[in-house]
């Protein structure tokens, strides 16, 4: 089969998918890669999180201290 139609059935089934009502305590049906997606477009407008004391410890080795 053609990629086009290929590609127009796999973005078919990702709407179907993506109606389907969430169960309960569940944001909804997420396929694969778009977890991802969502933590890389956060990082890049937040940064990347980095825990207060392994932040310490890169500005005091920055700084020369141990």
């Amino acid at each position: 089969r053609p990629l086009d139609e290929f590609r127009e059935q796999v973005e078919q089934l990702r709407a179907v998918l993506h109606e389907v009502p969430p169960a309960a305590g569940s944001s909804g049906v997420r396929l694969p890669g778009e977890p991802e997606e969502e933590v890389r477009r956060d990082r890049a407008e937040h940064g990347i999180p980095i825990p207060a004391g392994t932040w310490d410890a890169l500005t005091a080795l920055a700084a020369g201290r141990p």
